[in-house]
């Protein structure tokens, strides 16, 4: 199966009020644990790929980093962007393709 099937195949997954499971209290933990952003002058950057609803991506930006998140069902990411505030970035793009252009805008190296 190639990846723009699967692409179709989570969209409408994803279109059909379908998700994928939270994150546990415990993968909750883990992350606030061993994720707390570096100090210094630059602001801590995090990139997650396969998104989902974007529950990571909200994570992460709770916890200081400035969030690109991406995941190739756009149907994903509408749900993430309704359920986040503006700090996060969502890109639908297949990142086994190579389709990273958009995430340049945002100072990253495609």
């Amino acid at each position: 199966m190639n990846t723009t099937s699967e692409a179709q195949r989570w969209n409408a997954h994803y279109a059909g009020g379908r998700g994928i499971r939270p994150l546990s209290k415990a993968e909750i933990r883990i992350v606030r644990d061993t994720l707390a952003p570096p100090k210094g002058p630059k602001e801590p950057r995090a990139l997650e790929v396969c998104c989902g609803t974007g529950d990571l991506a909200r994570l992460l930006d709770e916890l200081g980093y400035v969030v690109d998140a991406v995941d190739y069902a756009q149907a994903a990411i509408d749900r993430a962007e309704a359920a986040s505030g503006p700090d996060i970035t969502y890109h639908c793009a297949d990142v086994a393709l190579g389709d990273l252009p958009a995430l340049a805008g945002r100072g990253a190296s495609t």
